[in-house]
């Protein structure tokens, strides 16, 4: 694999791997067969062996390495700082230059400029953050944005904001929301961070290929979201 090559694949497909098997093991191949039967999507199954292979995480041959079982074999507690470990020693070169838990979307994304696929360097980008959120870092702008965005929290909520308060078509004339809502996955009484990052990139929409990209991003950001909640472990999104 080039010594420039980062992978791409949607981080929720590494999370679903990651707690299979957590719970089952490794097969002795991971094969297409292995990944479609966990749903992942035809177009995305060659993006996540990549990925493992760039992880040292399985070898050419799919099979699981050292540093493979160890994820599976790892105490819960240490779980994510043997994640963390191997991250730091794959993305090496991107560390170098920026720190997830303290700098931008945007110094993150040009640590990845010398990396292959050129076209693919948001979403490299936007694994990389998910990888480091799955390891427990407390990164800073997290991947709600369709690729390459990367709005800070602070921003999301006043945006959202405006957009109810000035459409000409909305009347307010509901009874205010006594149950919660399933998109309500952060603090209570509130929008999670990540999800109204998401939907603050509406306004920015301008073909159908920014809308395919932006379902692919909220999916994506609902998903992660949803199963790190549901699983109050170390990869918890809430704040």
């Amino acid at each position: 694999m080039s010594e420039y090559y980062a992978p791409y694949a949607p981080p929720e497909n590494l999370d679903r791997l990651f707690t299979r098997v957590r719970a089952n093991g490794w097969p002795a191949r991971v094969t297409t067969d292995y990944l479609n039967a966990l749903g992942l999507s035809e177009g995305n199954i060659p993006r996540v062996l990549q990925a493992l292979k760039f992880l040292r995480i399985i070898d050419e041959t799919g099979a699981p390495t050292e540093f493979g079982e160890s994820l599976h074999l790892a105490p819960e507690g240490d779980w994510s700082q043997v994640l963390l470990d191997g991250l730091r020693t794959a993305y090496a070169p991107i560390f170098k230059v920026a720190n997830p838990e303290t700098s931008p979307r945007q110094l993150v994304r040009d640590a990845f400029r010398p990396m292959n696929p050129k076209g693919q360097q948001e979403r490299m980008t936007t694994l990389f953050l998910g990888l480091c959120i799955m390891a427990g870092l407390d990164v800073q702008d997290r991947p709600s944005q369709r690729p390459g965005q990367g709005v800070p929290r602070k921003a999301a909520k006043p945006v959202t904001k405006r957009q109810r308060t000035t459409n000409p078509q909305v009347t307010h004339t509901s009874q205010p929301q006594t149950s919660p809502s399933p998109y309500r996955l952060g603090s209570p009484g509130g929008l999670h961070p990540a999800l109204a990052g998401v939907l603050a990139a509406v306004p920015e929409l301008q073909s159908e290929d920014d809308l395919e990209r932006w379902i692919e991003s909220f999916r994506a950001t609902f998903l992660m979201v949803k199963n790190v909640r549901q699983k109050s472990g170390p990869l918890a999104l809430v704040d």
